[in-house]
């Protein structure tokens, strides 16, 4: 429908999928490419927000208008093209559970099991109905060697790679790497 009315008009059709730009995201594509995390086992994560609450209203939640998406075509597009960005992979299978919490047309909450090109599985699960979660995205791939981790929102605390599997004998709790002292 859109590439239609945008060749009609001799416009041009795009969509801004931002996160490419952070350099955190480049850098964890750039660790993918030198195999520094080994072997990507799964990709996981989540994008919510909380717009069906007030109610939501517009483009987004108008089939006539949005298509036949809400919460996949609006928040999981950005989420799945940042997996495909940094993991070099491409999703080649999806099974999907869609809910509309809010009871309109459309849904609000998605749950997306993965299958991507190279091996790796993923998981996601993309909500506009999560309450106090104004532009939440957790992004995380796992690999034989070591995790990559981005985070965004208030609840987050920001964004940083994370977790590398310990050396023989050690043991490791959770998220050594990146638990600091209180205070600080």
């Amino acid at each position: 429908m859109l590439i239609a009315a945008a060749e009609q008009h001799k416009l041009v059709n795009a969509v801004c999928y931002h996160t490419r730009t952070y350099p955190l995201v480049e850098h964890m594509r750039a660790e993918v490419e030198a195999g520094a995390i080994g072997e990507i086992t799964f990709v996981h994560g989540r994008y919510l927000c909380d717009d069906v609450l007030f109610p939501a209203s517009g483009w987004r939640v108008d089939p006539a208008q949005s298509g036949p998406a809400y919460v996949v075509g609006d928040l999981g597009t950005h989420w799945l093209d940042l997996a495909e960005h940094v993991t070099g992979q491409h999703v080649s299978e999806v099974l999907a559970d869609f809910r509309s919490f809010a009871g309109g047309p459309l849904e609000d909450y998605a749950a997306l099991l993965l299958r991507f090109g190279g091996g790796a599985a993923g998981s996601v699960v993309l909500s506009a109905g999560a309450a106090g979660r104004k532009n939440q995205l957790l992004f995380e791939v796992e690999g034989t060697h070591r995790r990559l981790h981005l985070g965004s929102g208030a609840s987050d605390g920001g964004a940083l790679p994370a977790g590398r599997r310990p050396e023989a004998g050690r043991r490791q709790g959770p998220d050594d790497e990146t638990r600091r002292p209180h205070g600080r």
